[in-house]
């Protein structure tokens, strides 16, 4: 099996990111509770059920090539090698379905919680990582000299844009 590749993502400044495998952890979650062993008897394939109480659902997904987590509280967790509109798709995917067997569903709260490449990316551009690490929104991240330095940015969704630029700017103001 070979990783699925991000090729249609690309660098800022004209750097190709073609051919580098996207690991994907994604949420949402369904507006109903849900009964996990209809679910997996009746509704989806390619999907176990341990019988301890709290157990979630596993789904395994071949298109996208990740896993999703059912809960019962209607919590959907996606792992797996996609990019993040494949991830959206598949946990759409699964709402759908469970939509189609009668739960009054609703697919609320998608977020994507980390987007990783699986190997080492190197861009043809440089980078200021000191510059990068001045974001508002970014974390540094050293656990000891013999790592290399990690600057992490959380991706904000498009109704905390407009909260995270007022904050910015009060910030440069006072």
């Amino acid at each position: 099996l070979r990783p699925r590749s991000a090729g249609h993502c690309s660098g800022a400044a004209g750097g190709s990111m073609e051919g580098v495998p996207l690991r994907v952890l994604a949420d949402a979650q369904l507006s109903c509770e849900l009964d996990l062993d209809h679910l997996c008897t009746v509704v989806l394939v390619n999907c176990e059920l341990s019988r301890t109480p709290k157990a979630a659902l596993v789904v395994q997904l071949r298109r996208a090539r990740a896993t999703v987590k059912v809960r019962q509280s209607g919590e959907l967790n996606l792992a797996g090698l996609c990019t993040p509109t494949e991830a959206r798709i598949a946990l759409k995917k699964i709402a759908y379905r469970v939509a189609v067997a009668g739960y009054p569903v609703e697919f609320r709260k998608f977020k994507v919680r980390s987007v990783r490449w699986t190997s080492p990316y190197r861009p043809n551009y440089p980078i200021d990582i000191i510059r990068l690490g001045q974001h508002p929104l970014a974390e540094i991240r050293q656990t000891s000299t013999s790592q290399p330095l990690r600057v992490l940015i959380d991706c904000i969704a498009r109704d905390a844009s407009a909260a995270a630029r007022a904050a910015r700017a009060a910030a440069a103001g006072s």
